[in-house]
């Protein structure tokens, strides 16, 4: 496997972000591709902060544990979203 310099491994946090954030705003505004989006991205945190446990166990175990809650948080609240966004068009 080829080593990514520390350029490459910081655009592709900012890459990241970006994109959570635009996730975050489409979570605000009720929209059904942002909770696709926030689920998957909340999936790969946790998913990734499995191969830290080794390293950083109290940290990776609790960054699981966020990434589960805002699984939850985001399936569970989606229908109040869109009431919500319903509301706001009317």
């Amino acid at each position: 496997m080829a080593n990514a310099s520390y350029t490459t491994w910081g655009w592709v946090h900012l890459l990241a972000g970006a994109v959570a954030i635009a996730a975050g705003v489409g979570l605000l505004s009720g929209q059904m591709w942002a909770r696709v989006l926030g689920v998957l991205i909340a999936a790969l945190s946790a998913m990734l902060n499995f191969l830290f446990i080794p390293a950083y166990p109290v940290w990776s175990l609790l960054m699981v544990t966020f990434d589960i809650v805002v699984i939850w948080a985001i399936t569970a609240h989606g229908a109040e979203m869109k009431t919500v966004r319903a509301l706001g068009n009317s």
